[in-house]
């Protein structure tokens, strides 16, 4: 019998079951020493998506069976966090002191605790981190004693995140830098990371510019294949209706990096004057 997702659920899902460690679930499914190396590999992807859940004694379960959710955490730039659940249901709203420390992105199984938020949401805690996120994440660079951190930006990252000593010369305090977790435990230091790019002093005007790019992912390099596009289009003007004025020098107040310039102006000398 070729074992899949839905024959596992489906088995899962009868009234009649009984929670079973993974060995004990194989055996009651009927799971051949050929398969049961891509059913351990079915079984734990179910869990990790949220589909599936494993409980005490590691014995696996539905989650909606404890009254329990498992997906992926949305953090509020105010501190709370959010659930979506699937069909109609409305997000579980989780007060920022029942993250625990659970970050942005994080899988989390969450447990419903009965009450409902002020605008109804069923309320809910964090009760384990499935599958924890690294990622990468824009701070401010802090020296506090001999202590070297990155203070998040974002609201997604609750606890600041500790350097193994000082960075390279190239970073003040104060500076705004991207920084990577490169390790997760729980505490106040339990957060560990290194500085992959420093962006520079916060009081540059073109910082908020990379911030942005950052925070949001954008792309900020046209591809090669556009590159070589725009090489060779070709603009084909009319210039019966139009005064060609291409062969004077113009200036703007637009700064060398801008991709849009307003307002340029052309002085030219002339008998009596000047003319704009």
């Amino acid at each position: 019998m070729k074992i899949t997702r839905k024959k596992i659920l489906s088995h899962i899902a009868k009234t009649n079951y009984q929670p079973g460690k993974m060995k004990e679930l194989a055996k009651t499914m009927g799971v051949t020493q050929a398969d049961y190396r891509e059913f351990r590999r079915l079984v734990k992807d179910l869990v990790r998506e949220g589909v599936l859940m494993r409980g005490h004694h590691s014995r696996y379960m539905q989650p909606s069976t404890i009254n329990q959710v498992v997906g992926r955490l949305k953090v509020h730039i105010r501190g709370f966090g959010l659930l979506a659940r699937s069909g109609d249901s409305s997000d579980v709203f989780i007060p920022a002191r029942d993250l625990d420390e659970a970050m942005d992105g994080d899988l989390v199984r969450v447990a419903l605790t009965g009450a409902t938020s002020r605008r109804g949401e069923p309320l809910g805690r964090v009760a384990e981190i499935v599958e924890q996120v690294q990622g990468e994440f824009l701070g401010t660079y802090r020296v506090r004693g001999r202590r070297h951190l990155v203070s998040p930006d974002e609201a997604g990252v609750n606890r600041d995140i500790f350097l193994d000593g000082k960075p390279s010369d190239g970073v003040k305090e104060g500076y705004k830098v991207v920084v990577r977790i490169v390790e997760r435990d729980v505490g106040y230091d339990g957060l560990r990371g290194e500085i992959i790019e420093i962006l520079g002093d916060p009081d540059d005007p073109k910082l908020d510019f990379l911030s942005l790019v950052r925070r949001f992912d954008l792309q900020v390099d046209f591809s090669d294949a556009v590159q070589r596009e725009a090489e060779q289009a070709r603009i084909d003007l009319d210039l019966t209706r139009r005064e060609d004025l291409r062969g004077l020098s113009c200036c703007t107040i637009d700064p060398d990096e801008a991709k849009d310039f307003d307002d340029a102006i052309s002085i030219e000398k002339i008998e009596n004057g000047h003319r704009v």
